[in-house]
């Protein structure tokens, strides 16, 4: 998606980005932002149910293309129309990012494949003590990248459920004592 509102504003994240990641273990972990496209709808909802089933608080933001004619008003997520979000004159974006970063999070979950600079946007504005995510570019707003999936390339819904395996793996993993 080439939108010059959205690649400005993401040019301008990343030059002033000050984010000093923290690496936590899950069982630190109590609040949780989720990003996610809503092509990858229903393997992000399983990670966020087994992260509900977990205890943890989770809020959850999807991006939904234009091209997506799903209904979504049933969800309980926040849904990003990609009018709403690239719009110059209604400038949502600023709302939304406004809202993200109102509260402080000890994770950032980013599920998305492909690069969505709306949610690198959200990504990079949102307060998390740590942020997770599959390597898109050479910038990334991750303090843990998940670089190599070992799966199918060509199917977005299998590396969305490797994604979220192993994401959930290195967290049990890190800093265990």
């Amino acid at each position: 998606m080439y939108n010059p509102f959205i690649n400005s504003k993401l040019k301008k994240l990343y030059q002033n980005d000050k984010h000093r990641g923290e690496f936590l273990n899950l069982n630190e972990v109590k609040t949780i932002l989720v990003l996610f496209d809503t092509v990858d709808y229903e393997e992000a909802d399983l990670l966020v149910e087994q992260l509900l089933k977990a205890g943890k608080q989770v809020r959850v933001y999807a991006y939904k293309d234009k091209k997506d004619e799903y209904d979504y008003s049933e969800t309980p997520y926040k849904i990003i129309n990609s009018k709403e979000a690239t719009d110059w004159f209604d400038n949502k974006i600023d709302e939304i990012v406004e809202k993200i970063s109102s509260f402080r999070y000890d994770l950032l979950l980013d599920l998305t494949i492909k690069r969505n600079p709306v949610l690198e946007i959200l990504a990079l504005s949102a307060k998390a003590r740590m942020k997770v995510g599959y390597k898109k570019g050479e910038q990334s707003p991750y303090d843990l990248s998940i670089t190599n999936l070992n799966v199918d390339k060509s199917d977005n819904n299998l590396q969305v459920r490797e994604l979220g395996k192993q994401i959930i793996h290195y967290l049990s993993t890190i800093n265990k004592a």
